[in-house]
């Protein structure tokens, strides 16, 4: 079995494959370009009591108001849910964080701290995909979250629901 299992790495390490960053680049969508920046995902080292303390910075008003197992206060049953989630695993988070960009400032639901890589991602709900308005209205923060260097499937994740396929725990998990 070993023999067999070293026979197939020689074969793949004999083909003529080379890595080229420049090429894979040009293959993927434009709003991953220039991503070769390690930067986003090396963050380095945190202050984490500072982190956790830098969380609900966005000023618009709550219409409604739901609370997380740790009684975070959050905008929708949703949301509070996934910090629920979140919390009863041991993560930890920050809701609606502030990030500059350079005309306007984002807010994203949650800023999630990965303590084996010193990594930050970013996990946006979008609770109203079947309402036409609300989908036109938040599909543009894929390009916003972009150009702060958050990028969809690499720091940046999200959720969706529908009033027919709602959010639940199984999916959050």
């Amino acid at each position: 079995l070993l023999k067999k299992k070293i026979n197939l790495f020689r074969n793949f390490l004999e083909q003529d494959f080379i890595y080229n960053p420049v090429t894979v680049e040009s293959e993927l969508p434009i709003q991953y370009h220039g991503i070769q920046n390690l930067d986003i995902f090396l963050e380095g080292k945190i202050n984490l009591k500072k982190w956790l303390k830098s969380g609900n910075k966005n000023p618009a008003k709550f219409l409604e108001v739901h609370y997380t197992a740790n009684k975070v206060k959050c905008r929708s049953k949703s949301e509070a849910l996934i910090g629920s989630c979140l919390e009863s695993r041991g993560i930890l988070y920050i809701y609606e964080p502030e990030i500059r960009l350079k005309y306007k400032n984002i807010y994203p639901d949650f800023a999630i701290y990965l303590p084996k890589s010193g990594r930050v991602i970013y996990l946006e709900h979008f609770g109203q995909i079947d309402n036409p308005k609300y989908r036109v209205r938040n599909f543009n923060k894929f390009a916003e979250y972009a150009t702060a260097g958050i990028y969809v499937g690499i720091n940046f994740f999200y959720t969706t629901e529908t009033h027919d396929a709602p959010l639940t725990t199984y999916t959050i998990n």
